[in-house]
């Protein structure tokens, strides 16, 4: 099903605590950083997005190159529509306004879009 040597699949179970150890470690040696740099234009990816209680829309997104600060503007490449970001900060689990996101962070921005 998946092309996937044996040598290469993590024994674990959480319900027994099997093989949790591993997780991390493996998890840092195998998964790269990101490549991106702060420094190049603003390029994100939305992968989640929902309206919140309050009626704003709130985006879940990954830092792909540059940073993003509250008041600025980003525009979707699909519609090309621009909104200003109102909000911009971290899941630590709660949302926590930040101010700023950087290449690489995984965080949620809350934008005008409806």
């Amino acid at each position: 099903m998946f092309d996937l040597s044996t040598d290469d699949v993590l024994l674990v179970s959480a319900e027994t605590d099997l093989g949790l150890e591993h997780v991390f470690p493996t998890v840092i040696e195998r998964i790269l950083p990101p490549t991106g740099t702060s420094d190049s234009p603003l390029r994100m990816l939305l992968f989640h997005s929902f309206l919140s209680h309050n009626k704003s829309v709130i985006c879940y997104v990954s830092v792909v190159d540059g940073m993003l600060s509250k008041g600025d503007k980003v525009s979707l490449a699909a519609s090309g529509q621009s909104y200003e970001v109102l909000d911009v900060g971290i899941m630590e689990p709660e949302l926590t306004s930040t101010g700023m996101l950087l290449t690489g962070q995984v965080s949620y921005i809350v934008t005008g879009m409806q």
